[in-house]
């Protein structure tokens, strides 16, 4: 179907109205839940984007998570089917899956994974308090 001269095809562009920074763990590593003890260390911090495209595998749209840095690169593989789990003040989680190259044949492996997000804000008002020294006791009026 030839297209009008007024209509140009759609050309992908995202505009910050505002920018929240998180930081997010992966739950999974090829399929598998990485220890608590390991998920200190993998946390990233980037942008949240969560976009419906087509799929050409699946011959259907699918809901794409990304977790961008400023220079809108992917921090994280993204994140097919995703689906808001749970949503609470200080934190989110997101579910879905993964695709990762296979290391057997040109195709690519899913593999299940989730995130979880907490908003950059909380998380450096955590760090900033853990830097503070403790407070002082209270102090007692003099008696006479």
């Amino acid at each position: 179907m030839p297209q009008s001269a007024d209509r140009q095809p759609f050309a992908r562009q995202w505009l910050y109205i505002y920018t929240v920074e998180f930081d997010v763990c992966p739950f999974r590593r090829n399929g598998m839940v990485i220890p608590k003890w390991q998920r200190g260390r993998l946390f990233v911090r980037g942008r949240l984007v969560v976009e419906e495209v087509r799929d050409p595998d699946l011959h259907r749209m699918v809901r794409v998570g990304h977790i961008f840095d400023a220079d809108r690169t992917d921090l994280l593989l993204p994140l097919y089917d995703v689906l808001l789990v749970s949503c609470k003040p200080d934190w989110w989680t997101f579910t879905g899956y993964e695709r990762q190259p296979s290391t057997y044949s040109t195709d690519q492996v899913c593999y299940q994974q989730s995130w979880v997000l907490i908003p950059a804000t909380i998380t450096d008002a955590e760090r900033a308090k853990s830097r503070l020294p403790p407070p002082l006791p209270p102090v007692s009026a003099p008696t006479a």
